[in-house]
């Protein structure tokens, strides 16, 4: 695997593409950086969007290593082979899109995909403070990380709950080149971060490959690790 960083120029970040990315289309910034990928006709890398006090970057965790050749984006890449046992202790950072199945009240018929934060706030009483409604979804956030099903599907344990530090809600759209749009996507993504400890470290590195949950196009799913001390 390869560990990237795609840093836009100021020229470019005032173009017309990097202006709807930093506007918060996610959607656009996937289409953007696929352009490192010209030889893939399936997405196989992930990739998180930050902005901070040195400007926009990205981070993409990615199978092939991304071409420098993109105007206006400088690439800094690196191999991502990360050395780890099982018992060790790693700090992280997650931007996630929690969604679950219900089961359906029909036997024989699929459940409803629905997203957690959301399903929470319908759930909870109408009476309920903003506070309180915070509270509630940053829990169902919680519990949705720390599923012991879904521990053991990644091959690890939380040493503690993963803190929420944001949480927001998208609505975005997929432009076609005759300039048609999709019907808006709703999504919400989480971000976490905390402390894991591994138990099965070819599992865990599996699964960080592949990303954590859904919507992988829209930006999340990319843990970002490193040694806990």
């Amino acid at each position: 695997m390869y560990l990237s960083r795609a840093i836009p120029s100021k020229a470019f970040v005032l173009s017309r593409l990097a202006q709807q990315a930093h506007a918060g289309n996610v959607y656009s910034q996937h289409q953007l950086l696929w352009q490192l990928f010209p030889d893939q006709s399936a997405r196989d890398f992930l990739f998180r969007y930050e902005q901070g006090k040195a400007g926009v970057c990205y981070y993409l965790l990615s199978q092939t290593e991304p071409e420098p050749g993109l105007e206006g984006i400088e690439v800094v890449t690196k191999p991502f082979r990360p050395q780890i046992t099982p018992g060790d202790r790693l700090a992280y950072t997650l931007r996630a899109n929690p969604t679950r199945m219900l089961k359906s009240d029909t036997p024989g018929k699929r459940g409803n995909r629905v997203d957690v934060l959301m399903h929470a706030k319908y759930q909870a009483p109408d009476n309920e403070s903003q506070a309180d409604m915070r509270t509630i979804q940053q829990q169902a956030a919680q519990d949705w990380l720390m599923e012991s099903d879904r521990q053991q599907r990644l091959g690890i344990e939380f040493v503690s709950t993963p803190e929420v530090t944001e949480h927001r809600q998208h609505q975005v759209y997929k432009t076609y080149r005759n300039n048609s749009r999709t019907k808006p996507i709703q999504f919400t993504s989480v971000n976490y971060q905390g402390v894991l400890q591994v138990v099965h470290p070819d599992r865990f590195l599996e699964q960080l490959a592949q990303g954590i949950g859904r919507a992988k196009a829209m930006g999340c799913g990319l843990m970002m690790i490193r040694r806990y001390t």
